[in-house]
């Protein structure tokens, strides 16, 4: 069985497990089987992938491929379903497919078609919070508007030799406002101990 790494965080006396981007988990139904019954007390995440008719439908795929990645080279909903109807776990969870506002009826539609118990599609910022009584599953609240981290690495001085110019007809046209841009240096100059000089 191929491992993966999941973000696991102890939060009190539960254990926190959020779905990163792009998980890949791809295992064959015997070993999810064979193996989730031994951890059926947590929950089983199991990658699953759109059926067959939305890669026809959408990606407009021959009808032969799309069966077979969807349900040989993928597990498509309903083996999903079935695998987890075997392993009864506390909270089945899928995962690994587009999910959309399109495609989670029919995965979910499919899925139900052969399980019938807890069931989560997963998708981005999903946290299940694990206890030994209850599994809980939440949406983590994210603030999507955020400025980037500073850079880690030294900033390397511009080679003046390699400096592109603007066109003539661009400078022609270039009005400076500098009593506007002075100010600007100045007040900046004075805030950070610099001694930048406005360029002429």
């Amino acid at each position: 069985m191929r491992r993966h790494r999941h973000h696991v965080r102890p939060v009190n006396d539960a254990v926190t497990v959020d779905i990163p981007r792009a998980v890949l988990r791809i295992l064959a139904g015997t070993q999810v089987a064979e193996h989730g019954q031994k951890v059926r007390q947590v929950h089983n995440p199991i990658a699953v992938h759109i059926p067959p008719s939305v890669l026809i439908d959408k990606q407009k795929w021959p009808p032969s491929d799309a069966l077979n990645v969807g349900t040989q080279v993928h597990t498509s909903p309903a083996q999903f379903g079935k695998v987890m109807s075997d392993i009864q776990p506390r909270m089945a969870v899928g995962y690994h497919f587009f999910n959309d506002f399109d495609t989670l009826p029919v995965v979910h539609e499919m899925v139900r078609k052969t399980y019938g118990g807890p069931l989560a599609l997963a998708t981005d910022y999903m946290v299940f919070n694990v206890t030994k009584d209850d599994i809980r599953v939440r949406m983590a609240v994210i603030d999507e508007d955020i400025w980037p981290q500073p850079s880690v690495t030294e900033k390397l001085p511009a080679d003046p030799s390699q400096r592109i110019g603007f066109s003539e007809f661009i400078t022609s046209g270039r009005v400076p406002y500098s009593d506007v841009v002075e100010k600007i240096y100045a007040d900046i100059n004075r805030r950070y101990g610099s001694n930048v000089k406005p360029p002429k």
